[in-house]
């Protein structure tokens, strides 16, 4: 990428974070969207909203781990869970970063406003080719992937794949919010130093690089073990490994059973019995 006069706040958005290894590099996407910024005079285009530049300046970013980001993946959200359970703003603009060997997408943007409305996009990056796929949703009413949104599939790897990478990045969003409306102190902080190439080269460290946030540092999924069975009922038949899936649930709590909260039940890795146990995605 050309040398670009850098505003300092710009600077100070570029150098910000260093990723961890496996991620993709907060440097280069920054650089992307300050290329983008300057290209068009500072000014956003009829898509964006004025302050959306300023907004994206300041967003900080989280980086999911690889248990964490499966274990989300897995676990299912029904809409009439949150008719009266809105989930708590998260920050109102943030990145979302997860690990390289999953899918085909570096990072999420995500924007939240105080009437629950969730929108952002995520770059997917396929061989030679690399686009922002955007998305919208509200609490009311659940992600619901519009094909018309996919993009022009011919250039990717065809509409089924980018539909389900699309649902994916969906659910992943939406589980996300509810797991730091739930359990915010998942998020734990660490020093990531920036990653030289070459030999006999320094390189210029930055006082205002950030410690990242991580999000599911020492989290690990569930295991569970079949039980065998002695019996006969077709029930205690034997079982191949599967993954139960997880989900979100309203308990009651409190005097009375009247305080109501968001818990979620974890995706569970079930051990099955059967002699040619297998695991079903």
């Amino acid at each position: 990428m050309p040398n670009l006069n850098y505003s300092a706040q710009q600077k100070k958005f570029v150098e910000r974070y260093n990723s961890p290894v496996g991620y993709f590099s907060w440097e280069t996407m920054a650089k992307r969207h300050v290329k983008y910024i300057i290209a068009n005079n500072g000014h956003p285009q009829n898509t964006s909203p004025p302050e959306f530049f300023e907004r994206l300046y300041k967003a900080p970013a989280y980086f999911l781990t690889d248990d964490l980001f499966e274990s989300l993946f897995r676990t299912d959200i029904k809409p009439k869970t949150f008719l009266q359970n809105k989930p708590h703003l998260v920050a109102h603009d943030f990145f979302l970063f997860q690990s390289l060997d999953f899918n085909r997408v570096c990072y999420t943007y995500v924007s939240m406003d105080t009437s629950h409305d969730v929108s952002g996009f995520f770059h997917l990056r396929f061989q030679g080719f690399q686009e922002d796929y955007s998305f919208a949703f509200n609490w009311d009413e659940l992600p619901q992937v519009d094909v018309g949104q996919i993009g022009n599939t011919k250039d990717s790897c065809c509409q089924k794949c980018t539909r389900r990478i699309y649902n994916m990045q969906l659910n992943l969003v939406a589980n996300f919010i509810l797991l730091l409306n739930t359990q915010p102190d998942i998020v734990s902080e660490e020093y990531i130093k920036k990653q030289t190439r070459g030999k006999g080269f320094t390189a210029n460290i930055s006082s205002d690089i950030r410690s990242v946030s991580w999000v599911g540092k020492n989290f690990s999924s569930r295991t569970s073990k079949q039980i065998s069975s002695h019996g006969g009922s077709a029930s205690n038949s034997p079982k191949s490994s599967h993954w139960r899936r997880g989900h979100w649930h309203t308990i009651l709590q409190g005097p009375g059973r009247k305080q109501k909260r968001m818990k979620w039940f974890q995706p569970t890795f079930i051990v099955g019995n059967a002699l040619d146990s297998t695991t079903k995605k």
